[in-house]
């Protein structure tokens, strides 16, 4: 049994995701699908939770990862 749920995302956020899964060859649907399935298998958040204590901080590491 299937279970509908509704999400609700900011406009800019979900047409990046969407681009980004779709020259992956996936559907957001598909990627929460395997993210949902992943956290079930691994039983843990399937990746990284960061926590920061300025958003300064923040930043920089979001400056350093995407280097």
């Amino acid at each position: 049994m299937a279970t509908t749920t509704t999400l609700h995302f900011d406009d800019v956020d979900m047409r990046a995701a969407a681009d980004l899964l779709q020259a992956m060859g996936l559907t957001l649907d598909e990627y929460l699908y395997m993210a949902l399935k992943q956290l079930i298998i691994q039983r843990r958040v399937p990746f990284d939770v960061r926590s920061f204590k300025t958003a300064e901080e923040a930043m920089g590491w979001l400056d350093d990862d995407r280097s």
